[in-house]
């Protein structure tokens, strides 16, 4: 996974991340770390150290679990 899908990824908000492991399968409940820690996960990742929350930013996309997609190629 590339730095900037992780950049991204760590900025989704909660709603984004939860959209994201909908598609992915995986359990949406939890803290937002946790959430992005699933993530990273799924793709054999470590999320990076101190995850910090832009509060207020968001992503352009409709649909933010198209990142999965150019994740895993």
């Amino acid at each position: 996974m590339n730095e900037t899908v992780k950049s991204y990824i760590s900025h989704f908000r909660i709603r984004e991340l939860q959209s994201v492991l909908e598609q992915l399968g995986l359990p949406k409940s939890g803290r937002k770390s946790d959430l992005v820690a699933r993530v990273f996960a799924f793709f054999g990742e470590e999320p990076p150290n101190g995850i910090r929350c832009r509060l207020g930013h968001s992503m352009a996309w409709g649909d933010p679990a198209h990142i999965t997609s150019n994740a895993a190629s």
